[in-house]
C-alpha cells in the first residue's frame, strides 16, 4: 500500500513539473539609462570620459534549459556598469565639496568607504584632475593622484590571483593617473599661477618612473613606452640632469619612430637637440633644432606641439639665466 502511496505522489509531482515548465507566460525586466551620464559639479566640471550609452534592455525568463543567452549576459553587465557609474558621478560631486571645507584625508576615506576599489581609484583620478585644471591647486591634485596609484596598487596585488581582470584594469587606472602625476608636476609647460617647487619636481620624477616601469610590466608597446620615455626626459631636465634627459628623449625618438609616429619621433627629437642646446649652444645645434621644429609643424596638431618645445626652451633657458645672478 506505501509503494502505491508514494508511485501516486511522484505522478502527481511530475504532473505539476510539465504545467509549470510549458507554460507560455515570461517575466521581461527592461531598464532604460539616459544616452550619456557626464560628471558635473557647481563649477561645471564635466568628464567627458565617463559618458556612457546603454541602450533599452530586455532579459527574458530563463528556457527550461536554465542558460542565458550572450545579449542578456552583455546588457546584465551594463546594467551594473551603468549604476556604478551613476555613483561614480555622485561621489565625485560629493568628494569635490568637500575639498572646499574638510581635510584632505577625510575625503579620501569617504570615498574609499563608499566604493568599490576601482571606482575609488577613478574617483581618485578625476579629482586630480578637476583640482589641477579647475582649481590650479596642485598640491591637492597630487595628493588624490599619488593615493589613486598606490590604492590601484594595494588593490591589484590583493586580486592578482583570484582576479586577474580586476587588477589588470586597475594597473591601467596606474598608467593614466601617475602619467598625470608627472605631467602636472613638470615645469617645463611654463603654466601660470602655478609653482613647481622641488618638492613636486621630486614627486614627478618618482611617478614617471613608476609609470615606464608599469608601460613595461604590462607590455604597452612602443608608443607607450615613447610617451614614458618623453616624460621622465622632462622629469630629469627639471632637474638639470641634462645628459639623461638627452638619453631619455633619444630613446623616446627611437622608439616613436619604431612605432609608427613620425610626428611623436621629431617631437622628442626637437626636445633632445633643445636639451643640448642647454648645456652648450653652437649654431650647428640651432639648425638642427629649427630643422626638427619646422618639420613637426607641419604635422596634424604640429604647431601646437612646437610651440610646447618653444615654451620649454624659454623656460630653462631663463632659469639657468636666473641660477647664474
Amino acid at each position: 500500500m506505501t509503494g502505491k502511496k508514494n508511485i501516486l505522489i511522484l505522478i502527481i509531482l511530475l504532473i505539476i513539473c510539465v504545467s509549470l515548465f510549458s507554460s507560455e507566460d515570461s517575466l521581461t525586466i527592461k531598464k532604460t539609462t539616459p544616452d550619456s551620464i557626464r560628471i558635473e559639479s557647481d563649477q561645471n566640471i564635466k568628464i567627458d570620459s565617463l559618458s556612457v550609452k546603454v541602450n533599452s534592455i530586455q532579459i527574458n525568463s530563463l528556457k527550461t534549459d536554465s542558460t542565458l543567452t550572450d545579449s542578456a549576459f552583455i546588457d546584465s553587465t551594463a546594467i551594473r556598469d551603468s549604476l556604478e557609474l551613476a555613483k561614480r558621478k555622485e561621489i565625485f560631486k560629493d568628494a569635490f565639496e568637500m575639498t572646499k571645507t574638510q581635510n584632505i584625508f577625510d575625503v579620501i576615506n569617504y570615498i574609499i568607504k563608499k566604493t568599490k576599489p576601482l571606482t575609488a581609484v577613478n574617483i581618485f583620478g578625476d579629482l586630480q584632475n578637476a583640482l589641477y585644471w579647475k582649481k590650479k591647486d596642485i598640491n591637492s591634485a597630487v595628493v588624490f593622484g599619488q593615493t589613486g596609484v598606490e590604492f590601484a596598487e594595494f588593490n591589484a596585488n590583493k586580486n592578482e590571483i583570484f582576479n586577474p581582470e580586476l587588477t589588470k584594469k586597475l594597473k591601467m587606472e596606474e598608467v593614466y593617473i601617475s602619467f598625470d602625476i608627472a605631467s602636472f608636476c613638470w615645469d617645463g609647460w611654463g603654466e601660470k599661477n602655478i609653482e613647481i617647487n622641488p618638492t613636486l619636481t621630486f614627486i614627478g620624477y618618482q611617478a614617471a618612473r613608476h609609470h615606464l616601469k608599469l608601460v613595461k610590466e604590462l607590455d604597452l608597446g612602443d608608443i607607450n613606452l615613447a610617451r614614458s620615455h618623453w616624460m621622465l626626459a622632462g622629469m630629469y631636465l627639471s632637474s638639470k640632469s641634462y645628459e639623461k634627459a638627452i638619453a631619455h628623449y633619444n630613446r623616446s625618438a627611437y622608439l616613436a619612430k619604431r612605432g609608427g609616429s613620425h610626428s611623436e619621433t621629431l617631437l622628442a627629437k626637437a626636445f633632445e637637440i633643445m636639451s643640448k642646446r642647454l648645456i652648450s649652444d653652437t649654431p650647428e645645434l640651432e639648425n638642427e633644432y629649427n630643422f626638427y621644429l619646422e618639420n613637426l609643424k607641419k604635422q596634424d596638431d604640429g604647431k601646437f606641439f612646437a610651440a610646447e618645445v618653444e615654451t620649454a626652451f624659454k623656460v630653462y633657458k631663463n632659469l639657468i639665466i636666473r641660477s647664474k645672478e
